[in-house]
């Protein structure tokens, strides 16, 4: 390689990807999907039909199937792109839709800023504006947290062995630890404390990062005399990991996580990730999900409503929907935004929180080539004084060059969360020429691995990378193995030469299980403002577990700080502020009952008195919207809501008002008025009387129909039963009344007595 094109960069701080991070190399395009392999899903009460045999025989097979989502991951065979298999399913009548195994990637960006560590939950001026914070010192003085609330970290894993987290990590309620059963019957084996989805382990090791970062904003331990508090002190946290050191993960294992998720209690969900593509099939697993999923909005700077990222933009009540403000109240430089696709904006710039201690197994600065054997051209360059290693050392790189540089044979046994780093810069003529590394357990057979970069995973690294890179490989997969082989391989075509790639600081880590209390490290990005709302969340849900997913996230959407400088970028046009969202969750009990066709009588109680009085708010079933209908004294605890419309569902909450302001919300009840029923005319005879309202069948089936999964009012279903029972009433009435005979024999044979009607 040409030594006068080369800058010799030093790496300070360990990089974290992130989509829509400024790229700092001209990368190939990547593919967004994983090759070889489509999502299926059919339509409801359709098996495969006679299409699947001839779909079997080109070599089509179903590999694992989503139970809730009712979503196949199907395998292609060789000769079959995904384009040509998501058309053939298509094409296919039965199937509702088909579409690729789409890739999504973290969503933080790598900051090493010094600032106030803990502004996000106390600003108190010293890098920001005072008082830009969640006022979590007045949401802890009603509450701190509680482990019987589950938030589900679906990431790149979580440390569990980090002394700030270890102590609020979700454990398995029905599974024997290492006993090799899967004693709840799940399909996971020793699933104590989560998943990995990535390998199929139940180690869900975090070799990224991330995931332990997010996983401490939400539940670092607090009140315990080290390192951080989380937003909640207390909780369980659900480690499930589906993303790689590499910043690599596909849909199917993240619908296969976010399942595992609500199968198993989680009462949130945090997606702190996201990609490009639409996909249905996540969209359905996120929609089954009877949980509140809290995702970020992502890192590119952009409008949603013109350039989408996923999940955060799907349309989904389930969805709480998270952009990233700075230490000012301002949105983050990196946010997405959306004044309708964003929902909420959360501290998301400079934020210290726990992160994986590493040892290291190995480290090679290259200032000798004692550890590496080559094959062809590979070997050591200097480059102003410092060695490095590249396979073209005299120059360019040569046409149809296929050579290795293999590391010396390393023991990874009772190792967990190992990882290869390494720095890149350099260039190709093209995207045929490109450098691969591959793992080996035998030294013959050799795996790729994907490598994580500036942009996005990849794997192989071709085109021209201008600056040094940390470079990034998962050796997870590989955790335990006597014996590992690791090499770097360059390939080119006949389509021309340059200079290739220079590789330096290479080190392979792994989990430190005996760390110290200095794991802790600055991120920012939604990811973290995501991770400040679920703790949030989580918080509300211990205050008032009553509450529902969507009442939750209404309730933190209410009560957001509203900033002029943030209207437009979300929706809410605010800030979270979780002392306000837990003071608002008043200790008011709302009823509501349908008492007429055009009434709903509503009755609630208090734990506290209220100052100013009680504001009355509706809102119809089919809209989102509340309107006051009412504002009533503190003494008054019925209302009254008449001039209804008959067979329609509404829905009802009040709020604590003092001094104008209003400073609770009560739970959200639902009531539906009884269907109008139709006039008979008056009846002669039988039951005498004048004329009467009957129930016909058709209305009585309707009203029941109508009323099945709903709370009926006491009024409109006494209402009903004396309709019909005067209607039996009546019919029993028009009957003709025969009086039997006594059954006297007088031995003739011959019955005596009346037998007229």
């Amino acid at each position: 390689m040409q030594t006068t094109q080369i800058l010799k960069g030093i790496l300070t701080a360990t990089l974290l990807l992130a989509l829509g991070s400024p790229a700092t190399a001209a990368a190939p395009p990547r593919r967004s999907h994983v090759d070889g392999e489509v999502l299926v899903k059919y339509r409801q009460n359709r098996a495969p039909g006679k299409r699947a045999g001839d779909r079997a025989a080109r070599g089509l097979s179903t590999v694992q199937a989503f139970r809730a989502s009712g979503v196949r991951k199907v395998r292609l065979p060789a000769d079959m792109t995904v384009d040509q298999a998501v058309a053939l399913y298509r094409s296919d009548p039965d199937v509702l839709y088909a579409e690729p195994n789409y890739r999504y990637r973290l969503q933080a960006l790598p900051d090493d800023a010094e600032m106030h560590r803990l502004w996000a939950l106390v600003n108190d001026g010293t890098d920001g504006t005072t008082d830009a914070d969640m006022d979590a010192d007045q949401a802890w003085e009603l509450e701190t947290g509680s482990r019987d609330i589950v938030v589900a970290v679906v990431d790149s894993g979580v440390d569990a062995t980090h002394p700030d987290l270890a102590a609020n990590i979700w454990t398995h309620p029905g599974e024997t630890p290492d006993n090799g059963i899967d004693d709840d019957g799940n399909g996971y084996v020793d699933d104590v404390h989560g998943w990995d989805f990535a390998d199929g382990d139940n180690r869900p090791v975090d070799t990224h990062g991330h995931g332990t970062h997010v996983a401490g904003i939400i539940g670092a331990v607090g009140n315990n005399g080290m390192g951080v508090a989380g937003v909640c002190w207390r909780v369980s946290i659900m480690p499930l990991r589906y993303i790689t050191a590499a910043d690599y993960g596909t849909t199917a294992d993240a619908i296969a996580a976010i399942e595992y998720a609500a199968a198993n209690g989680a009462d949130v969900i945090n997606l702190s990730w996201g990609g490009g593509d639409y996909s249905q099939a996540l969209k359905d697993a996120i929609d089954a999900a009877d949980a509140l999923v809290v995702c970020a909005a992502g890192n590119g700077g952009n409008n949603l409503d013109v350039v989408p990222t996923y999940p955060a933009s799907y349309d989904s009540a389930a969805i709480l929907s998270v952009a990233a403000s700075d230490a000012d109240d301002f949105p983050a430089a990196f946010t997405n935004y959306s004044d309708s696709r964003a929902d909420v904006a959360a501290p998301g710039t400079g934020i210290y929180s726990t992160v994986p201690a590493r040892r290291t197994l190995f480290e090679d600065d290259f200032s000798d080539d004692t550890h590496w054997v080559a094959d062809g051209a590979w070997g050591l360059q200097s480059i102003y004084g410092n060695e490095v290693l590249t396979e073209s050392p005299a120059g360019a790189y040569a046409d149809d060059m296929d050579a290795w540089a293999r590391l010396e044979t390393l023991s990874l046994a009772g190792i967990s969360g190992a990882r290869l780093d390494f720095s890149v810069i350099g260039s190709t003529a093209g995207d045929g020429d490109r450098l691969v590394v591959e793992a080996s357990t035998d030294g013959t057979t050799w795996n790729r691995l994907w490598v994580g970069l500036d942009d996005g995973p990849a794997e192989s690294i071709s085109g021209t990378i201008g600056t040094w890179q940390l470079a990034v490989a998962d050796l997870q997969a590989y955790d335990g193995a006597a014996s590992l082989s690791i090499r770097f391989r360059f390939i080119s075509d006949g389509s021309g030469t340059a200079d290739g790639y220079l590789i330096d600081n290479l080190a392979i880590t792994c989990a430190d299980t005996g760390q110290g209390i200095d794991a802790y490290q600055y991120y920012q990005g939604t990811s973290m403002a995501a991770a400040y709302v679920s703790g949030t969340a989580a918080l509300i849900m211990v205050q008032k577990p009553t509450l529902t997913p969507t009442e939750v996230k209404l309730l933190i959407e209410s009560t957001v700080d509203r900033k002029p400088q943030l209207e437009g970028f979300v929706a809410t046009g605010g800030r979270i502020n979780g002392y306000q969202a837990m003071v608002s969750v008043a200790a008011v009990d709302l009823r509501s009952r349908a008492a007429a066709t055009d009434r709903i009588d509503l009755d609630w109680t208090v734990g506290d008195p209220v100052d100013s009085g009680f504001e009355i708010q509706r809102r119809p079933d089919s809209g989102s919207d509340y309107s006051t209908i009412a504002i009533v004294g503190t003494d008054e605890f019925d209302y009254v809501d008449t001039g209804l419309s008959d067979g329609t569902t509404y829905i009802y909450r009040v709020l604590t008002l003092s001094g104008g302001d209003r400073t609770g919300y009560s739970n959200e009840t639902a009531a539906t008025t009884p269907r109008a029923v139709g006039t008979a005319s008056s009846g002669s005879g039988g039951g005498g009387g004048g004329g009467c309202f009957i129930a016909t069948a058709a209305e009585k089936r309707a009203f029941f129909e109508k009323g099945r999964g709903m709370t009926i009012g006491l009024g409109a279903a006494l209402l009903i039963l004396v309709l019909i029972v005067w209607e039996k009433t009546r019919q029993i009435h028009r009957q003709p009344v025969v009086i039997h005979p006594s059954h006297r024999s007088d031995g003739t044979g011959t019955e005596s007595g009346p037998t007229g009607p």
